[in-house]
């Protein structure tokens, strides 16, 4: 049974934001579902293997962390993604909807009224139901397979996560307060830039004004994009005078009549080494952090063409300074690619404020996968848990210090209501003597 299947954009596209987040979690059932029943842990469980760490993938696999837990061992928390919602349990609650956006909506930090209320509400629908909904069935695949673990239930494990790892950075996205127990290590996986392949090599090397490359990611299938959209895009790239496009490409290729000269279709490619190759001008992306990442290192503009989860907040950032464009695919057409490809291509702006932040983004104190290495082996001599979280004992109210707004309410209320009745009770008092 495969753990994995892409998806096409009819699947990914016009879901609600909770939508979103139940096709996000029940995906990661699913692959609960898949390893447990394939056996492989149930046989590592009955060796009582003895180990000094367990790392554990936890983006959408809860059941995992219950299973690491059971060989009491410190844990540490991986994920290729943001900090989303459900994440909070794990380090501490640090999301704050007052002025942090949930990463599957559109928000910046500066939100108005209707933005935050949206933005609470989306927040705690899905706390409530990870929490609630989520768990339990994480659970029941857990018992169904293994049975009682020694860590404790998921909900109980997912609260003694040490420590994550996670593949962002610091200047990429809006500021929010994160525990020491969060460790950054965006480009952890960046190695030197290799040489092409001799043939993707040539093509790239001998096009005239530059390369366009294109990819949805390993999540979408590019070759899903709608007829329309597809052909108006063909049609826009045939039109680039010297300029050539690779275009990946998973299905067989479309037939010649309708496929521009300038045009390569290739089922897979090794992305960083191309985007670092100096004659590509451009990054047609659908948003995804990964992608994301790897052109902000590498200093090339991006034509966003986000679907869902957290691509339209990724691109909202990547608009905000000015690195790229984005346009929604169901609204593709000639006009609206041609003008947002040739606006990039065309103003070397967007060229320069990429390339400014992939300065800030290569600027570190040290590497960051030896930061990875530092901190897991920190947490293993250690066997640091609570040490590494704030206090995620406080009821929520106290954290937003709702009691002591209240309190400092009350007591002025209180205080001007007494003042008025001394008042009033002085006023009465001389009125009767006189």
């Amino acid at each position: 049974m495969p753990i994995y299947e892409n998806f096409t954009t009819d699947e990914v596209m016009g879901n609600g934001y909770l939508e979103e987040m139940l096709l996000i979690l029940q995906d990661g059932l699913d692959n609960c579902e898949s390893v447990l029943s394939s056996g492989k842990l149930d046989q590592l469980i009955q060796t009582r293997a003895k180990f000094d760490l367990v790392l554990v993938e936890i983006f959408n696999t809860g059941c995992f962390v219950s299973i690491a837990n059971h060989f009491g061992a410190p844990v540490v928390g991986i994920t290729s993604t943001s900090l989303y919602p459900w994440f909070s349990g794990m380090v501490g609650d640090v999301v704050m909807p007052s002025y942090v956006p949930v990463n599957l909506l559109p928000f910046t930090s500066r939100m108005m009224f209707a933005e935050r209320l949206i933005n609470s509400v989306i927040l705690i629908a899905m706390k409530t139901y990870y929490q609630f909904k989520y768990e339990p069935a994480a659970q029941e695949i857990v018992n169904k397979y293994l049975g009682k673990l020694n860590g404790g239930t998921v909900s109980e494990s997912l609260n003694n996560v040490n420590a994550i790892i996670m593949n962002t950075h610091f200047m990429f996205g809006d500021s929010r307060p994160l525990p020491p127990g969060i460790i950054e290590v965006g480009g952890c996986t960046y190695k030197k830039p290799m040489p092409l392949p001799p043939e993707l090599e040539r093509y790239v090397a001998e096009a005239q004004r530059g390369v366009i490359y294109f990819s949805m990611g390993s999540i979408v299938k590019g070759s899903s994009i709608p007829t329309t959209q597809f052909l108006a895009m063909l049609r826009v790239f045939g039109r680039l005078d010297g300029y050539r496009v690779l275009w990946k490409w998973e299905d067989n290729p479309p037939p010649p009549e309708i496929r521009p000269e300038n045009v390569m279709f290739v089922p897979w490619m090794p992305q960083f080494d191309i985007l670092n190759h100096p004659n590509v001008k451009l990054f047609i992306s659908h948003g995804g952090l990964m992608g994301i990442l790897d052109a902000l290192y590498s200093g090339v503009p991006i034509v966003g063409i986000p679907m869902f989860a957290d691509q339209f907040s990724n691109m909202n950032f990547i608009v905000q300074n000015d690195c790229g464009l984005q346009m929604q695919l169901d609204q593709i057409d000639d006009e609206i690619a041609n003008y947002t490809i040739s606006s990039i291509l065309l103003d070397d702006k967007y060229t320069k404020n990429a390339k400014r932040l992939s300065a800030l983004y290569r600027d570190r104190d040290r590497n960051p996968l030896e930061k990875a290495v530092y901190w897991v082996e920190y947490v293993a001599r250690h066997r640091v848990n609570l040490m590494l979280k704030p206090s995620t004992q406080d009821w929520w109210y106290e954290r937003c210090l709702l009691d002591v707004v209240f309190a400092v309410f009350f007591t002025v209320a209180l205080t001007a209501y007494l003042v008025k009745w001394v008042l009033f009770k002085s006023r009465i008092a001389t009125t009767t003597d006189q």
